[in-house]
């Protein structure tokens, strides 16, 4: 496979290691400690596949050798934006040529020596097709309509989860034309200008591409 590096959406990147980990593959996470686990499972990772690794304190050269033992063991390597930053650009090339040797996925969030880069712009979602985000709100007490936001929400899992459906433009560094992808109850799909979307998008990290 090789490195990719996704820019501006951390979704992408979570349904690209989803794609990626399939059915039955394993997944690591290189700096788990800022992951949210429930967005990453929402996504479609199958979190008891998935090897998360804590990297506070760690420096370039231990980062390295533990990205390259992962990566001798997992189908996909996900990095932390610290992480990926931390690593140095001949660090980036071994990685990169590593995980093609072992015919694994390396992502990260941030420009990657060597890397494929796709470049994720959020895009509104037409009103007839359903919300975006759902936010927190409450009927204010002395009226029947004002509504107000809640200010500062007790932490809690939310019933019915927190993507309603999502879109973003997905655009190749190496070509011309942007994708659209759409994240929703159905998965994560992508189409080229006005074709429907496919169940198969993110081909970039499926198995085979």
């Amino acid at each position: 496979m090789g490195a990719v590096a996704v820019i501006g959406s951390t979704s992408i990147l979570l349904a690209a290691a989803a794609r990626r980990q399939g059915p039955h593959g394993w997944c690591a996470v290189l700096g788990a400690d800022g992951i949210g686990w429930c967005a990453a499972s929402e996504s479609g990772l199958a979190l008891d596949r998935v090897l998360a690794v804590r990297t506070a304190g760690l420096d370039s050269r231990t980062l390295l050798s533990i990205a390259g033992t992962l990566l001798d063991g997992v189908d996909v390597l996900l990095l932390s934006p610290q992480c990926a930053t931390a690593l140095r650009v001949r660090e980036h090339r071994s990685l990169s040529a590593r995980s093609r040797e072992r015919g694994a996925l390396l992502l990260s969030p941030v420009p990657w020596e060597g890397a494929r880069t796709l470049a994720a712009a959020p895009q509104s979602v037409p009103p007839d097709e359903g919300g975006a985000v759902l936010a927190l709100h409450s009927v204010h007490p002395h009226s029947r309509t004002a509504v107000s936001i809640l200010s500062e929400p007790s932490p809690r899992e939310m019933p019915e989860g927190y993507l309603c459906r999502l879109r973003w433009s997905l655009r190749n560094s190496a070509g011309p034309g942007a994708s659209q992808v759409l994240l929703d109850s159905m998965g994560i799909r992508a189409r080229s200008g006005g074709a429907e979307p496919r169940s198969d998008a993110v081909a970039m990290s499926g198995r085979g591409a």
